[in-house]
């Protein structure tokens, strides 16, 4: 089945990426002709999915500055992800698109920030921690240096900080006091 509603995804995928600062997407066109469902026929045969592209393609192009300024603005917060957590808890992924979407939903635009980037914490007035329960120890200090400097820590879910990488328990005197500076929410 092939219905008008695949236009409409095009167009919310094409909005979407450029305002979020994707430079270029990729429209993939397989030549399926041997194929015998709906998915035969590439973009290529929709005129109504060419329209579309070509339509945002030329928006894009007349509101090329205000597109540019939607995307060159500075994020407001960051959202820490913790590869290493993603290890241990299959919601911290969930937990990150939910944060990403409610912060966007509220006209804050957020920044991915992972641990090998913690220099980037200074740059932030706000990190939001979405089902961190494993870090690296570097992660742990800095998330210190970080609420000791006034910054504003907001932990999501529960469970948080409570292993390194190799899921040994991270320093519970620190792990507490960043803990204490946070504002929790489940």
């Amino acid at each position: 089945y092939y219905g008008p509603e695949f236009a409409k995804n095009v167009r919310i995928e094409q909005w979407m990426s450029a305002l979020h600062g994707r430079s270029i997407t990729s429209l993939w066109n397989f030549d399926r002709s041997r194929s015998r469902d709906w998915t035969a026929d590439g973009v290529a045969f929709r005129p109504d999915e060419l329209e579309t592209i070509a339509t945002i393609n030329l928006d894009l192009n007349r509101l090329a500055d205000y597109a540019y300024a939607v995307v060159d603005k500075p994020a407001d917060v960051a959202l820490l992800m913790s590869k290493t957590t993603r290890i241990y808890r299959l919601d911290h992924v969930n937990g990150l698109y939910k944060a990403y979407e409610n912060l966007l939903y509220n006209g804050i635009k957020p920044m991915f920030v992972v641990e090998s980037q913690l220099d980037k914490f200074k740059e932030y007035d706000i990190i939001y921690m979405p089902n961190c329960s494993n870090i690296e120890l570097d992660t742990l200090y800095a998330l210190k240096d970080f609420v000791d400097n006034g910054g504003r820590l907001i932990m999501l879910g529960e469970d948080q900080l409570l292993g390194d990488t190799h899921n040994q328990p991270l320093p519970q005197d620190v792990a507490q006091y960043v803990k204490s500076k946070a504002e929790h929410y489940t």
